[in-house]
């Protein structure tokens, strides 16, 4: 790789392929091979070689505001050089004030900055001043900020005469959600998952500006830029302790901080408790001791809401990708589901093969069309990865992403999480067994049995510092190294236990859900949808043989009537028992990013409903076509009545099926709940023995009950009914009862929804 060149106060030097620190020395700026720590107020920032390219990384937003490089104020806190020619740094004649708080590279320790004063909160703005608005790159606002949750118009900004910043709409402030925030220059606040430090350099037209304003610059292709203070997300755990189920000691006593920007692998004996930090950081296991610090400016614990927004997790493997699905589909209905909801389709384009170009997705031409199924273990990995940075992490962790994997294509991902933290300025936390490959990150933490962290530093010391040669013999030994007793006792902190969040019906990307299923429901294969329709066909056959008087009343008629409501029944059932827990692990991952439960639960009721309008009409022609049906009575036809209660039959069942599929960990135990159903609706429907008293009342709830007591009601079945045989309360004639029970059927499948939301979401959060 080049070296560098600069032109510091007049003088070129050349800069080798090294970390070097831009001192400042009064009007002077000099460059120095070591740190100044001894006067951290004199450093400015350091040039760094990243991946065959030069950086300069400004320690913070006051330290890059004093700097002009090539003539324009420092536009990042990160900033690439060019390498061909000579670049000019020095000093602006807007020399800051108060102290500057330096930044490390990536192999040093990380000092955070202290803390800034409180926001105050006040009523009103000031009026008279000129509203600013910050909303997404690429739209009409005047502070753009590259986030895709950031909306076009996410909040506006107003300046009173002292300089403080009165924000309307939302935010998060020192980690706590708000619509409202008076700030002052140098505070730090959150929209979409992006960092903004208050700097009235981020204003158009700012006093002396003579470039583009900080931290806003043309978007090309692949640029993704902020205006923070950070080039991804700030880690900081400080004595955290995590127990689990029966007191097992996960996480003891961890304490870990993770520079912005950083590369960081997690390495350790399988049941170390590798998982377990990544589930801390994502809010899944609670900490019984310590804090959880992401970002900037949050001394307290950050919203789950915001954390859900900033941290984003590639599972081990490829389970939760759809095999029927192709890349392209599935980066581009990620990138909707991580995305503001007025983001442009074209935005979506864009940001889709920006991943796709990255990741070496788009070659040959046609794989980006190619199914999930049909790819390569790596290919799928690659997918897997993508389809987070479609929505632009500023924390990514990742779990064994080259477990399975050749050496050459697990050396190939482990380069491309590297150029994935320059290019997309974000954190990557990376949770690995292997280890040929660690010299590519920036630093190594060795957690041993028991969830001890023995050591985190730099790879090429880590090894020095714990006295092994490689990385073979060190987990050798972590592996003999006892684990902590499960049941020791834990010292409890200040942290309090965090409840459950309750269901939110928020039904933002409901329409991409939609999209998203109604393709996989087509894409199930013609074998598959012929099966789907045979076996109703099949069974209405038996109620076709079983009388040739069909419907018409008569003694026989509940024997059909009941072979109609179950073979609904079992249809609606099946349809959706399995379909929940087969894809949790996708929709886990779409729950993680902020897409809530009943958007999930409410896109398949939709689409399972128009499959179920199809069978029912199938069910009811077929047999209507071959027998008789009932007289008309309440002003209803008796093909319609038929065709109304079948459906709502099939959806009642339907939605049973999804809330045994939200409540079940396994699809062995859907089955299980399933087939109980199943047995429970032939059993209970009425017509093998007299159900009375409590358990008549309780079985009322029942599709099949309900579906053959209102077409027994609509057709007066107790007076046709042989004498010998028992009478049924809930088939007696007349219209109010006739619509109750039809109006009950579409109750239990509502009720069941609501119920299969909530299930969903208590499993997922308690």
């Amino acid at each position: 790789m080049s070296s560098l060149r600069v032109l510091v106060d007049g003088q070129e030097v050349e800069l080798p392929e090294d970390v070097h620190y831009l001192l400042r020395d009064g009007e002077r700026l000099t460059v120095s091979p070591t740190p100044a720590d001894a006067e951290p107020d004199r450093q400015l920032g350091f040039f760094v070689p990243i991946l065959g390219r030069w950086f300069f990384h400004a320690d913070n937003v006051p330290a890059a505001r004093v700097l002009r490089i090539d003539g324009a104020a420092v536009r990042n806190v990160r900033q690439e050089l060019p390498t061909g020619r000579v670049t000019e740094v020095a000093l602006t004649t807007d020399v800051a004030t108060r102290p500057v708080n330096p930044r490390r590279p990536a192999d040093g320790d990380h000092t955070p900055a202290p803390p800034p004063p409180p926001p105050v909160h006040t009523a009103a703005p000031p009026r008279g001043a000129i509203r600013y608005v910050i909303g997404r790159v690429g739209t009409k606002a005047d502070i753009p900020v590259d986030d895709p949750l950031v909306r076009a118009r996410h909040a506006t900004v107003r300046i009173d005469s002292k300089g403080r910043w009165w924000i309307a709409g939302e935010l998060y402030v020192d980690g706590v959600r708000r619509m409202s925030a008076t700030l002052t220059d140098g505070q730090v606040f959150v929209v979409g998952q992006t960092a903004v430090t208050v700097s009235p350099d981020l204003l158009p037209n700012a006093p002396g500006q003579t470039g583009p304003r900080p931290g806003v610059r043309e978007l090309r292709s692949g640029e993704l830029r902020r205006p923070t203070t950070e080039t991804g997300l700030a880690v900081r755990l400080d004595h955290v302790t995590a127990v689990g189920d029966k007191g097992k000691v996960l996480l003891d006593d961890v304490s870990l901080d993770i520079a912005p920007g950083q590369v960081v692998a997690v390495v350790g004996p399988s049941g170390a408790g590798k998982s377990s930090l990544i589930k801390v950081l994502m809010g899944e296991l609670t900490e019984t001791s310590g804090k959880v610090h992401l970002g900037p400016g949050t001394d307290g614990r950050t919203d789950p809401q915001l954390r859900r927004r900033q941290v984003r997790y590639v599972p081990q493997g490829d389970e939760d990708l759809f095999k029927t699905l192709t890349v392209r589909e599935t980066l581009s209905y990620a990138a909707r589901l991580r995305a503001a909801a007025d983001t442009l389709p074209r935005e979506i384009d864009d940001r889709v093969g920006d991943v796709l170009r990255r990741l070496g997705l788009d070659q040959p031409a046609d794989l980006p069309d190619r199914r999930v199924g049909n790819l390569s273990g790596g290919q799928r990995r690659r997918v897997s990865i993508g389809t987070e940075l479609v929505g632009s992490p500023q924390l990514l962790l990742l779990d064994e992403p080259t477990s399975g994997l050749d050496p050459g294509k697990d050396r190939a991902i482990m380069a491309d999480l590297r150029a994935v933290s320059v290019t997309y300025h974000c954190t990557v936390l990376i949770v690995t067994h292997s280890t040929e490959h660690l010299g590519l990150v920036d630093r190594v933490v060795v957690v041993a049995k028991g969830g001890r962290v023995h050591d985190a530093g730099p790879p090429e010391t880590v090894l020095r510092t714990l006295g092994h040669a490689t990385w073979a013999d060190l987990m050798v030994e972590l592996d003999r190294e006892p684990a902590t007793p499960e049941n020791r006792p834990v010292t409890a902190g200040s942290t309090p236990p965090r409840s459950p969040l309750p269901a939110r019906w928020d039904l933002a990307g409901l329409r991409t859900l939609l999209h998203r299923q109604f393709t996989l429901t087509s894409r199930r294969g013609l074998r598959s949808l012929a099966v789907l329709l045979a076996v109703p066909l099949i069974c209405t056959g038996f109620a076709v043989v079983a009388s040739p008087d069909g419907l018409r009343p008569g003694a026989e008629m509940g024997a059909v009537l009941a072979i109609l409501v179950t073979v609904a029944a079992l249809t609606g059932a099946a349809l959706t028992y399995p379909d929940i827990v087969g894809d949790e692990k996708t929709l886990r991952r779409d729950f993680r990013v902020g897409v809530e439960t009943a958007p999930m639960i409410l896109a398949k009721a939709l689409v399972y409903s128009g499959v179920c309008a199809v069978l029912a009409g199938v069910v009811t022609v077929a047999f209507a076509l071959v027998r008789a049906l009932p007289p008309m009575v309440y002003g209803v036809p008796p093909l319609a009545m038929l065709y109304g209660v079948v459906l709502l039959t099939m959806l009642a069942s339907m939605g049973l099926g999804m809330f045994i599929s939200a409540g079940s960990p396994s699809l062995e135990r859907a089955v299980t709940w399933s087939t109980l159903l199943a047995v429970t609706q032939v059993a209970l429907s009425g017509t093998l023995f007299r159900l009375g008293g409590v358990i008549g009342v309780a079985t009322g709830v029942l599709p099949t009950r309900l579906g053959l007591a209102a077409v027994a009601s609509y057709s007066d079945l107790n007076r046709h009914r042989r004498p010998a045989l028992y009478e049924d309360w809930m088939w007696d004639s007349g219209v109010g009862r006739f619509w109750v029970l039809n109006i009950m059927a579409m109750l239990v499948f509502l009720v069941a929804v609501a119920g299969a939301v909530r299930l969903l979401h208590r499993r997922w959060t308690r």
